[in-house]
C-alpha cells in the first residue's frame, strides 16, 4: 500500500495514483457508526451513512480549498456474489466507503494486512452482506480480513471513507 498523507486535518492512506489523481482512505478508523439508523433492507445509495459522509463529515472536515481537490466519482455497487444480495444503484459521490471488490484489491499483500492489523477494529464496506439488511466489513479477526457476509447495517462498527482527490 501507498504512502501516509495529510488532508482535512486527518491522516490518510494513499491506495493508488493515476492520471494527476490519488484514491486515499483513512488511516484508521475515524469514529464507529451504524451503517443505517433502521434494521431494513437498505443499498449504499439509500443508507445513512452514505448521506453522512457526503453531508455532515464532507461539509465539516474539508476547508473550501480542500472540497475543490475532491473529486466526484461514479461509485458502482456491484451484488454480493457470494450471498446474491442486490447492490442497488451506482452513485456519484465526493466520499464513499471501499466496495469488497476495492478492498479485496487494496488489501491484499502482507503490507496492507500489517496496517489492517494494526487497529484491530473491523469497518463497515459499501458492498451488501449475508442480507438485504446487512453489508459487508473488512474484519481483522478472521483470517481473509474482508468479511463478505458482513454485519446487520444498525449495529456500530468503524468507518473509514475513501475519495479521490486531485495531486
Amino acid at each position: 500500500m501507498g504512502f501516509p498523507v495529510y488532508f482535512g486535518g486527518i491522516l490518510w492512506r494513499v491506495l493508488e495514483v493515476q492520471n494527476g489523481k490519488a484514491l486515499i482512505i483513512s488511516e484508521s478508523v475515524l469514529t464507529k457508526s451504524t451503517y443505517h439508523l433502521v434494521s431494513e433492507q437498505v443499498t449504499w445509495e439509500e443508507c445513512d451513512l452514505r448521506k453522512y459522509l457526503n453531508g455532515e463529515f464532507y461539509e465539516n472536515t474539508f476547508s473550501e480549498q480542500e472540497k475543490i481537490r475532491i473529486i466526484e466519482t461514479k461509485v458502482i455497487s456491484n451484488d454480493n456474489q457470494e450471498y446474491g444480495t442486490a447492490g442497488g444503484n451506482d452513485t456519484t459521490d465526493k466520499v464513499f466507503l471501499l466496495s469488497i471488490e476495492e478492498a479485496n484489491c487494496y488489501f491484499d499483500d502482507d503490507s496492507a494486512k500489517v496496517v489492517l492489523e494494526s487497529t484491530r477494529e473491523r469497518f463497515w464496506l459499501r458492498s451488501p452482506g449475508f442480507s438485504g439488511d446487512s453489508a459487508a466489513t473488512v474484519d481483522t479477526r478472521y483470517t481473509d480480513a474482508v468479511s463478505v457476509r458482513g454485519d446487520l447495517v444498525r449495529n456500530d462498527i468503524g468507518v473509514r471513507p475513501a475519495m479521490w482527490i486531485t495531486l
